[in-house]
């Protein structure tokens, strides 16, 4: 069988959640059957809409190589959007590389950056496809359902006026000062006086596009149950999605020492991004610090130095230890005895949370998505109100004035699904679906 894997994203320039996932799957099918990975490339080299085919740890990988609009493109900041989920233009290049590769399985892991169309085109060809809903990309153009002011957003409205608020708020923060005279052009116009229709079209199309192609799947995968209700309440039915949750290669913990300390240490590993509500933290944990006790973060800020810069100065007189990036889970788990994942989104599965227990960390976590279907509050680990620093100072000073709390939490850590069972439920997909479309076929 041969599985092409498309994603957004990708490993050793990515290592997102999505991407690992993404690595993972490839490398384990990769033992069994010819694997080939597709994502998107934005380079300043090459032609673009050119494929560059590589290797990357033994994998067959493409990349599909894009560039950035150029400016008088980016005049007109609605390709933005568009591109990020209908350029035409991948199209025909992934029609001639579906003539080249003649998968048998296509599965879609992200379709960021690349283009809706891509799983109708591999329709027409008669190509079994999956999806795996790793967010809410399908739903949302910027991925998390988070309002520009930080509170959940319930989903699109079918005329797309809310995504277009949205965008439009973001978009002039970012170029208010450069663009003064384009706020004062467009936004002071009321929409009904000819704006409307040209800026809530996109919108309304992005939403009627993302959930035509969803809808166009042989197979839905969703590794919470969280996630999958949300499609469901949004309109999805029942048994289109199947909930597979994600695994964890135990390799990577290979090893793993725990440094030794007479301090409660607490950490966070991840994006240091406003959506993950290291601030939350922050906040508690200058509430509740004394000499007994540490912070330290573990992730990667470049993506938002502003928001990094705001940390540092409003908290940094509270001897947090900001540890930088890393790419060894060992690392931030072999020096920390709690992992505090404080998000105010809606999150759908962090693979942070199976690796904490697959290193025998306990948790405190937002009460939020998938969150409390791996964390149980008050047996390996804690939760706390979403975006309420204050409960989290609390749940931290439990930990702090008992220190016997964590062997506790530690004992009930489970087991923890590992990546080959996990593989071995996608297999078992891959193959149902393509016997079902031979048989069709014949």
């Amino acid at each position: 069988m041969r599985i092409l894997q498309v994603v957004h994203r990708f490993p050793p320039l990515s290592k997102g959640g999505t991407e690992v996932q993404a690595y993972e799957i490839a490398k384990k099918l990769k033992t069994k059957y010819m694997v080939f990975v597709l994502y998107p490339l934005y380079d300043s080299k090459g032609r673009s809409y050119s494929l560059r085919e590589t290797n990357y740890e033994g994998l067959s990988v493409i990349q599909l190589v894009k560039k950035w609009p150029s400016a008088l493109e980016s005049i007109n900041y609605l390709v933005d959007v568009w591109l990020t989920y209908n350029d035409k233009r991948i199209g025909k290049v992934f029609e001639s590389l579906l003539d080249q590769l003649k998968p048998d399985i296509i599965h879609f892991q992200h379709l960021l950056n690349l283009s809706v169309e891509l799983v109708s085109l591999a329709r027409k060809k008669g190509i079994p496809t999956v999806v795996t809903l790793h967010d809410y990309w399908f739903l949302c153009h910027r991925i998390h359902l988070l309002k520009n002011d930080g509170s959940i957003c319930k989903g699109p409205e079918k005329d797309g006026t809310q995504c277009f608020r949205c965008y439009f708020d973001v978009l002039w923060e970012s170029v208010k000062e450069r663009w003064r005279p384009f706020r004062q052009g467009l936004l002071m116009v009321p929409l009904e006086k000819g704006l409307e229709w040209s800026f809530l079209s996109l919108f309304r199309n992005r939403i009627q596009s993302t959930w035509d192609a969803l809808k166009l799947a042989d197979v839905i995968v969703s590794p919470s149950r969280f996630l999958k209700e949300k499609f469901e309440d949004y309109g999805l039915k029942k048994n289109r999605i199947l909930h597979v949750t994600h695994g964890i290669n135990p390799s990577l913990f290979k090893g793993l020492k725990k440094s030794k300390s007479n301090n409660i240490r607490f950490g966070y590993a991840g994006s240091i991004v406003p959506h993950k509500g290291v601030h939350v933290l922050l906040d508690a944990y200058c509430r509740v610090q004394n000499s007994t006790t540490e912070l330290k973060i573990f992730g990667d800020y470049h993506s938002d130095i502003s928001y990094y810069q705001s940390l540092k100065r409003y908290f940094g007189h509270c001897n947090v230890q900001f540890m930088g990036q890393y790419n060894d889970a060992r690392v931030p788990f072999s020096q920390i005895d709690f992992l505090i994942v404080p998000s105010i989104c809606y999150e759908t599965g962090p693979l942070v949370l199976q690796e904490a227990f697959m290193a025998k960390v306990p948790v405190i976590a937002s009460q939020i998505g998938t969150i409390p279907e791996l964390v149980q509050d008050g047996k390996n680990g804690f939760l706390f109100r979403p975006n309420d620093p204050q409960e989290l100072a609390t749940k931290l000073k439990a930990v702090i004035e008992k220190p016997s709390l964590l062997r506790s939490f530690v004992k009930n850590i489970g087991p923890v699904k590992t990546i080959d069972a996990q593989v071995a439920e996608m297999e078992e997909i891959y193959l149902k679906i393509f016997k079902n479309r031979f048989s069709e076929g014949r």
